[in-house]
């Protein structure tokens, strides 16, 4: 069999945090001139991993670590907007038991909170029998 055309094309998606494309999938189809005077196509496809695993079509950006993340496995922080990964987020349970995904800052933040409140509390016990807060 002698090749006598070949197409290709890659899928790239644009990468805004660092300005870089990525490859999503490649496509190549290969035309041959078969021996017995017709004409052969082979077709091969070959889908990207996202950085999370999965081969699924990119759901966007990590803003932490600038990788390529599924639609599946992509969330955004509750308190700031930004794009996270599963492996970039934290997680944190509010008071009503729900599970928040927060960005490593808002994370962070709401930790410092967190323990703050928890020192702070027997001086604010202390404190109430003279003064009223306001939360």
């Amino acid at each position: 069999m002698e090749e006598i055309r070949s197409e290709q094309s890659h899928h790239v998606v644009h990468n805004p945090w660092d300005r870089r494309e990525g490859d999503i999938s490649a496509e190549e189809v290969r035309h041959f001139l078969a021996d017995s005077g017709g004409i052969e196509s082979h077709r091969t496809i070959r889908h990207a991993a996202c950085h999370c695993g999965c081969i699924k079509p990119p759901g966007g950006f990590c803003s932490a670590c600038q990788e390529m993340i599924c639609v599946d496995c992509f969330s955004r922080c509750e308190a700031c907007g930004k794009p996270v990964g599963p492996w970039c987020s934290g997680l944190i349970q509010n008071t009503t038991g729900q599970i928040l995904y927060l960005c490593r800052e808002c994370s962070s933040s709401v930790k410092r909170r967190k323990i703050f409140r928890a020192i702070s509390f027997p001086f604010r016990m202390f404190l109430s029998l003279f003064v009223e807060f306001e939360e």
